[in-house]
């Protein structure tokens, strides 16, 4: 399969290739589909919740590895522990269901944008 990546200034004419299906170029035609990005979520430093970002938190600073208050120092003995869903991992860890289910949030409410302005 060859991927083309095309970047345009106006949504409309996004929307009318969206509704052609298909583009024209060098004498081939292409089959248009839309684009979703990988889906960042906010990911506080501080509290490491994905609500808001670092510069907003009015929590305390927790450790990233045990998800306690405690001084920070170079690294923490105590066991992992996610302040998210209380897992065996860190608290910033991708693979953290909780980040995972805000994800998904985020990229249906992506696609759900995406389908209702291309129409």
């Amino acid at each position: 399969m060859n991927i083309v990546r095309a970047d345009f200034i106006s949504t409309q004419a996004v929307k009318q290739l969206l509704n052609q299906g298909e583009i024209e170029i060098n004498c081939m035609e292409l089959r248009i589909r839309p684009y979703f990005s990988p889906i960042k979520i906010n990911k506080c430093r501080k509290c490491f919740k994905h609500d808001h970002f670092t510069s907003q938190c009015t929590n305390p600073q927790l450790c990233s590895q045990c998800g306690q208050h405690h001084p920070l120092k170079e690294w923490c003995n105590n066991e992992l522990k996610c302040v998210n869903c209380q897992q065996h991992h860190y608290s910033a860890h991708s693979s953290c269901p909780v980040a995972q289910q805000k994800r998904k949030q985020l990229l249906r409410a992506d696609k759900s944008t995406m389908c209702s302005t291309a129409s």
